[in-house]
């Protein structure tokens, strides 16, 4: 489904194709390709770390999500403000004036920016934000024990060992290039269910369409 940004790259697009001017749609397209943030779109931005997590890029994969944390995620702070929820009161008024009904008023709050206002709660303390960059990372060694890559899972742990290896949720962890059925060790067999996968990406898609939301509505 085509987005607002997607249908504005394309009236850029036609315009330069009309006026002939070509090098500049070829610049105009390579900055679309290089763009990390992805249009700000859920969808793209885990599509691009999963393909990270399947060719194995560990160095492009965190580099990625720092990018995120500087340009996105340590600007939460902001998301739960006295002046953000008198911005969204406001922004109800202007719906009223514009005859929505109550109803349809009541939808919009409930849909759109009470779970924006409870995410930025949690994200007030910064459990989610560490505990997605952690999942994430469990999901690069799951993909790479599940493939026969276990090289690159000792890797990992030679890169990050200074980083991880003080922390209790990576302890158990280290063990991993050593077993050879990891998925039937009571400690990492839930991360090698498609369940788990499937229930983090979800989660991964669903916290950055929230924070993506709230800073359309905020910008």
């Amino acid at each position: 489904m085509a987005t607002s940004t997607d249908r504005m790259d394309d009236l850029v697009r036609d315009y330069l194709l009309y006026r002939g001017f070509t090098s500049t749609l070829k610049v105009f397209e390579g900055e679309i390709k290089s763009d990390k943030d992805r249009g700000f779109r859920a969808d793209k931005v885990v599509e691009q770390m999963i393909g990270f997590i399947q060719q194995y890029e560990l160095g492009a994969l965190r580099e990625y999500w720092g990018h995120l944390d500087r340009r996105v995620f340590c600007r939460l702070e902001h998301v739960h403000s006295t002046g953000t929820v008198w911005l969204y009161y406001m922004y109800l008024r202007l719906l009223t004036k514009q005859g929505m009904s109550v109803e349809d008023l009541i939808q919009v709050y409930l849909s759109l920016i009470r779970p924006v206002l409870e995410y930025g709660h949690v994200l007030l303390v910064g459990c989610s934000v560490n505990k997605l960059a952690r999942s994430l990372l469990r999901l690069y060694l799951v993909h790479a024990m599940q493939n026969g890559r276990t090289e690159k899972v000792t890797e990992f742990f030679e890169k990050l060992a200074p980083e991880i290896q003080g922390q209790p949720e990576w302890r158990e962890w280290f063990v991993l290039p050593f077993l050879s059925n990891p998925e039937q060790n009571p400690a990492f067999m839930m991360y090698f269910t498609k369940q788990w996968a499937d229930t983090f990406i979800v989660s991964l898609h669903n916290f950055l369409s929230v924070i993506f939301h709230s800073m359309h509505i905020l910008l």
